[in-house]
């Protein structure tokens, strides 16, 4: 009887090699049924194989230490304790996020803002370093890195507070005991710029006029006057930009609001940055949302499960993309990219925009109710949105003088209907 033969996948003899360098559970090797190297690492009772479709033993090393690195930061079947670099850790933190969004303990967002934060700045900076080593110079020393890149001292805490969140994972988990020490950034608050009132107007005049002129396109999506309108929507809806993103239809209901039936529209998104409570519009969002849904249903076929901007584009991300193009190249034509300090506007600023207005034109207007309607708190209304408004803006505002013009109207006009009735007798 013939000896039975070894399977084709098992090491060639004498091809089995460690990595000069790593652990002796990473290893290259030859086989019978491939004409290249083939790298497997083990971990506990899981062994890991790849090929690495290189015939040179060099260039087979180089793939094999890549192959090892990889499978420490983002196999979810590795054991954590095998695995205690920051990536990795990030990874299970990004994990147990998504994991409350969707039982509702979460908003999704947070799960896609931090991992946004973690692949841009953070992960560059700490993923090959083990969570246990991480101390206070290396914290210092990431800090260094981003004032070199010119980040503002609000960018820099945030990257801070993402890795502080990323570490307390790690003593959840049992990597670390205790945090390290944090350097303290200290900022003064950074207001985004508005669109005074004639800014404001002027916007819409060339959003509406670049809707008819304009030849630019980004990804085939060319300026219209659903621009226009998402403009005016948003000063007149106080949402945050991230808000409108996944906007639909159906989350949108008209209302009226006082004893002669003007309407406004009550929003409830999915999502939101902070607490999800529905806002109310300004009447001027109305109209506006009408006359966008009637154009959309001419060229296409929509219902109340359509997005309220851009319907046409599933991916949202391009979509919140191309809002943003369009919208500085509006800025661009029409003068107002920054302001007079020099300040960049984006789109954000439309938001700052609507709460501004509802101090300068609004009468009788509840601070607190209008925090609540924008989402935000009133130091944070104070400490950013209105923290460009000054006693010059609306001086009638100041020391009674509304109420003073008011009694002058009031005497005027009964002084013209005393004079009327004199007249007819």
């Amino acid at each position: 009887m013939e000896p039975k033969k070894p399977p084709k996948s098992n090491p060639l003899a004498g091809t089995l090699q460690t990595v000069k360098g790593y652990p002796d559970r990473l290893k290259i090797y030859r086989i019978p049924a491939s004409p290249y190297w083939w790298v497997r690492a083990t971990f506990g009772d899981r062994r890991l194989t790849k090929s690495t479709k290189e015939t040179d033993r060099h260039k087979a090393v180089s793939f094999a230490k890549n192959f090892y690195d990889d499978c420490l930061l983002t196999r979810r079947e590795i054991p954590l304790e095998t695995s205690r670099q920051f990536g990795r850790c990030a990874d299970l933190l990004l994990e147990e996020c998504r994991r409350r969004a969707t039982t509702g303990e979460r908003n999704p967002r947070f799960a896609r803002d931090l991992k946004q934060i973690l692949d841009q700045r953070i992960l560059p900076f700490f993923k090959t370093l083990r969570v246990a080593d991480i101390n206070y110079q290396h914290l210092s020393r990431f800090v260094d890195s981003m004032r070199a890149d010119e980040c503002s001292a609000s960018t820099i805490k945030r990257a801070l507070v993402s890795v502080r969140q990323v570490l307390k994972h790690g003593v959840k988990v049992g990597l670390i005991n205790q945090l390290p020490v944090f350097p303290t950034i200290t900022y003064k608050d950074s207001p985004r710029p508005w669109f005074s009132p004639d800014e404001y107007e002027h916007l819409k005049k060339v959003a509406e006029e670049q809707a008819k002129e304009s030849k630019f396109a980004y990804k085939g999506e060319r300026i219209t006057l659903e621009i226009r309108d998402f403009i005016i929507f948003m000063v007149n809806s106080f949402l945050r930009p991230s808000d409108w993103v996944d906007l639909r239809r159906k989350h949108i209901t008209q209302s009226v609001f006082d004893k002669k039936g003007k309407p406004i529209l009550i929003i409830e998104t999915p999502t939101s940055k902070t607490i999800n409570t529905p806002v109310i519009t300004m009447e001027a969002a109305v109209g506006v949302y009408k006359s966008l849904v009637s154009r959309q249903n001419q060229t296409g076929s929509y219902d109340s499960e359509s997005f309220v901007f851009f319907p046409h584009i599933g991916n949202r991300d391009r979509a919140e993309k191309t809002m943003r193009v369009l919208f500085n190249e509006i800025l661009t034509q029409a003068k107002l990219r920054t302001n007079h300090a020099g300040k960049s506007r984006t789109i954000y600023s439309l938001r700052h925009t609507a709460i501004a207005m509802r101090f300068l034109k609004g009468e009788g207007v509840d601070l607190l109710f209008l925090a609540r309607n924008c989402r935000t708190s009133i130091e944070m209304i104070d400490r950013f949105y209105a923290r460009h408004l000054s006693a010059v803006m609306a001086p009638e505002k100041i020391v009674g003088l509304k109420s003073v013009e008011k009694t002058r109207s009031v005497k005027k006009s009964a002084a013209k209907k005393k004079s009327i009735s004199k007249k007819r007798l």
